[in-house]
């Protein structure tokens, strides 16, 4: 199989020259332009707003004028993260792109599969002038990874449709009906620090699985700020007194850390004692994590130097405020078996220089359980001397038990793959929900190709997979003839 997309298939041309522009969340204007260009070119209708989202109008084919209208959406942004060690900019460079064994990754770094395939995939409907479909409403939103502030601030008064394709999946047999609401926020505090010199011990850790938190929660891999808080609180125990100089880990807020990088200056045992007791607390990390994380690597150096730190006390409060956030599943939902209905995530952690930000997501199916995880996260946060900060928030979107339009894309796929559709619960925050709250009546599917490892830089993307669902795609527009 060959190592580089086929051009001569349009999605995957797209989806490479989308993979070229610098889109990381809040940093959308270059891709909105590209999106605007390819509109123009055409002599698409096409509106963009102030914060770059994209709307391109496409007219019925000959014989689908009396259908009714047909929303096809995806984000443009992406989660930038890459293995450590690389040199990457993800504002000027474009991704480095490979295929092996028919799957899709970029060299170092997350691929953006998520949701450039959606963009992609519109793309393509939008451009082929021999396709036969309804009228079409392709929307292009921004920020959807950090926040969802793209669809949160969109206009939906300029929308006719209420039907709708979701391009924002991650297998192509499963359809969303229903996903959880979810809100960020972020925990700050000051501290003065202080002039220190002794024993400095730099500790590490990487190799760990991360991912999606919606997604990927539930698998119980480790978080990396968890683990350095975990050896930290060890040392303290064992009579190490500890002062923070720095604390840093997770690379977004809609992902789970897998790393994380601390620097302390340590004293009250011996070097050696204490080279014995991070050597103990290395091994009891790694050791329970052997199934979850079998890549994970903890280092630690051991040197005398000075640095500026902070005081034993806000050391304490910071690594005990860490350890008592709740990161992982909270509770699986009784309705829809093995699906997650809430969960908290500790997404990262940066502290140097006199300042402390904690990002923290939560979701939940459950407005009400939501209401009470963040009560408990502020609760812990104002205990240790946080001040907490409302970040962005989705709702939910509620499952509909009837729906024709999701009667005829299950129809469809039976008739096209010979398979009946797996209807999912997800634990992850889509922008569905934010349409769904804004236009009444709307009926939606979710639809796109079979991607591992969202947002890491571990994410591939099947090739085959993603052709499928383009074409798939077509052909359910295509069954669309009728006004229902």
């Amino acid at each position: 199989m060959p190592n580089v997309l086929d051009h001569s298939k349009p999605y995957f041309r797209f989806f490479e020259e989308i993979s070229a522009i610098p889109r990381n969340s809040g940093d959308e204007r270059a891709v909105s332009e590209y999106i605007v260009d390819f509109a123009r070119e055409r002599g698409l209708r096409h509106r963009r707003d102030a914060i770059n989202n994209v709307v391109i109008e496409k007219d019925a084919s000959p014989g689908y004028e009396g259908a009714a209208p047909v929303i096809l959406q995806g984000h443009t942004d992406m989660v930038c993260v890459k293995r450590e060690g690389v040199e990457h900019d993800f504002a000027t460079e474009p991704l480095k792109l490979r295929v092996e064994d028919g799957w899709l990754r970029a060299e170092g770094t997350s691929l953006g599969s998520d949701d450039a395939c959606g963009v992609a995939a519109m793309l393509y409907i939008l451009d082929d002038p021999t396709l036969e479909h309804p009228p079409l409403e392709c929307v292009f939103t921004v920020e959807e990874e950090s926040g969802m502030g793209g669809a949160a601030q969109f206009d939906y008064s300029s929308l006719r449709g209420r039907r709708m394709v979701g391009l924002d999946a991650k297998d192509e047999a499963e359809c969303l009906v229903a996903t959880a609401g979810g809100r960020r926020f972020t925990l700050s505090h000051e501290w003065v620090p202080e002039q220190a010199a002794g024993t400095v011990v730099t500790l590490s850790v990487s190799g760990l699985v991360g991912g999606h938190p919606g997604v990927e929660i539930h698998k119980g891999g480790a978080n990396a700020v968890k683990v350095v808080a975990r050896i930290l609180d060890h040392l303290r125990a064992h009579g190490v007194h500890i002062r923070l100089a720095q604390l840093d880990g997770g690379d977004a807020g809609n992902a789970i850390p897998g790393a994380s990088r601390a620097a302390f200056v340590a004293d009250g045992v011996p070097e050696e004692s204490l080279r014995a007791l991070l050597a103990a607390a290395v091994d009891a990390q790694t050791g329970q994590r052997t199934a979850t994380d079998p890549d994970m690597l903890i280092e630690f150096d051991v040197d005398e130097q000075s640095r500026d730190v902070m005081s034993h006390a806000v050391t304490a409060e910071l690594c005990a405020a860490i350890l008592l956030i709740p990161s992982g599943v909270l509770q699986m939902s009784p309705t829809f078996a093995g699906a997650v209905q809430t969960s908290c995530n500790l997404a990262a952690v940066h502290a140097e220089a006199g300042e402390t930000s904690i990002i923290v997501s939560t979701r939940s199916s459950v407005e009400a359980q939501l209401d009470d995880v963040v009560s408990d996260v502020v609760r812990i946060a104002r205990l240790f001397g946080f001040d907490a900060e409302a970040g962005p928030s989705h709702p939910a979107l509620s499952f509909r038990p009837v729906s024709p339009f999701r009667d005829s894309y299950a129809e469809a796929m039976r008739e096209l793959w010979g398979k009946d559709i797996d209807m999912l619960a997800a634990h992850a925050g889509v922008e569905l929900g934010y349409f769904a709250a804004n236009l009444p009546g709307l009926e939606t599917v979710a639809l796109g190709p079979y991607i591992t490892g969202a947002h890491t830089f571990d994410e591939a993307m099947e090739v085959a997979s993603f052709e499928r669902v383009c074409l798939f795609l077509a052909g359910f527009l295509r069954r669309l003839q009728d006004a229902r």
